[in-house]
């Protein structure tokens, strides 16, 4: 068929493909680079991002670090730990309580748990009921009268029992809670912490608390608490034979916060060379939101957020709040996992340095993955996990995304 062509025109044919073929060539080669360079671009945004809240959370943490240390050293935390300690054995005698007194206590605290406290509880966990009858039956003498003066008569309501400043008693403790609980509750409010407690070393009996939730006045080596996170934290600190020393543990869901999940941070105090005490924070989940909901130049659909070792949020997410905010992954695990290779990839025990890959996930558009380690250098952090940083740039319902798993410092989460 091309020979019934003149000359002229396989000539014009000809001409034409060696000049276009090569010209198109070259497109295809500019193309590809301006792909890789865009590529490239938008990598670098998201490892500066990464690199940039990583830095802030570690920051953060220290803080918190520092804070502890320095509480647990001051002066006026020391006295009011050895003060708090002996005026809670005298509690009761103090207030001439017999067994009989304690029983008809023990019934009107009942009260408060079975109505105050078990209303709050429905409220927040869809409506079912908490079993606090063993709770109540389990709580000794001491821990009845103290939480009768403190919770139940507290003429406050619930989430405010700790504008109490004295109980309507003569005990010496009361005397001391008047002195220093308006002082530790204004560094509660000023630094953010959810509570703050000192706790007998010997006993694990929480001698002083802020807001007054259920787990005062109990025991967090045999008492309803025990076996939670907040008494990890106090058995690790204790343990500590260092000033020094600062205990975190991550969040676990928290029966005296209506399950909602909970970390703590535990110091030792010392006093001439003696442990007297241990204090711990509840810690402030608000501030690290703060940290990781600040999307300045993430656009509308990028975000960062934490991740856990079970691949629950530690953060909320800014793009699926109802699913994926710290509280609603752990009441609602099956919604609220980040269950990607990324997140995976970054809880591995050596995640490679540097390595990226694409995978696709459930509830999650094809990611691309470029990742790190970093290895925390603070004081007396658990070892168990490794925590991880995760830029990503899509909404939790789909559309194109990227994720940088880091790894962040006590072992607990990534941030995505």
């Amino acid at each position: 068929m091309f020979q019934k062509f003149t000359l002229k025109f396989k000539l014009l044919i000809a001409f034409l493909s060696v000049g276009i073929i090569p010209f198109a060539l070259m497109a295809i080669v500019a193309l590809n680079k301006a792909n890789s360079a865009l590529h490239d671009q938008a990598f670098a945004q998201i490892r500066s991002m990464r690199d940039i809240k990583k830095g802030q959370v570690l920051g953060y943490l220290q803080t918190i670090e520092n804070q502890a240390l320095t509480f647990s050293e001051n002066r006026m935390i020391v006295s009011a730990m050895d003060g708090f300690s002996k005026a809670f054995k005298t509690f009761v005698d103090e207030n001439a309580l017999n067994d009989q007194n304690v029983d008809a206590l023990r019934n009107k605290l009942a009260t408060y748990y079975h109505q105050d406290f078990s209303t709050a509880y429905q409220k927040q966990n869809n409506g079912q009921s908490p079993t606090v009858d063993t709770i109540v039956g389990q709580l000794d003498s001491r821990t009845v009268a103290l939480q009768y003066h403190y919770i139940k008569a507290n003429p406050h309501p619930l989430g405010t029992k700790d504008a109490l400043d004295r109980a309507d008693d003569q005990s010496r403790y009361s005397q001391l809670h008047a002195q220093y609980h308006p002082i530790i509750r204004n560094y509660l409010k000023k630094f953010g912490y959810y509570d703050i407690f000192l706790v007998d070393p010997n006993t694990g009996k929480i001698v002083y608390s802020v807001f007054k939730e259920l787990d005062f006045a109990t025991s967090l080596t045999d008492g309803p608490y025990a076996g939670t996170n907040f008494a990890e934290a106090f058995r690790q600190a204790n343990a500590a034979s260092s000033a020094n020393a600062v205990i975190l543990t991550d969040f676990k869901p928290y029966f005296p916060s209506y399950e909602a999940p909970a970390g703590f941070v535990a110091s030792p105090i010392f006093s001439e060379g003696r442990k007297i005490g241990i204090l711990m924070f509840q810690f402030p989940i608000d501030n690290l939101k703060k940290i990781m909901q600040e999307r300045a130049g993430m656009g509308t659909s990028g975000e960062t957020y934490l991740v856990g070792h079970d691949l629950l949020m530690r953060s909320d997410s800014y793009l699926d709040p109802e699913h994926h905010s710290v509280v609603a992954s752990f009441r609602h695990p099956d919604k609220g996992k980040v269950d990607t290779e990324a997140s995976r990839a970054a809880w591995q025990e050596r995640p490679k340095r540097k390595s990226s890959s694409t995978t696709t996930a459930t509830r999650f558009s094809p990611l691309t993955h470029h990742w790190n380690s970093k290895a925390w250098t603070g004081r007396c952090w658990p070892k168990s996990t490794r925590p991880r940083l995760l830029p990503r740039s899509n909404p939790f319902n789909g559309g194109p995304s990227s994720s940088l798993p880091s790894a962040l410092p006590p072992s607990w989460w990534s941030l995505c």
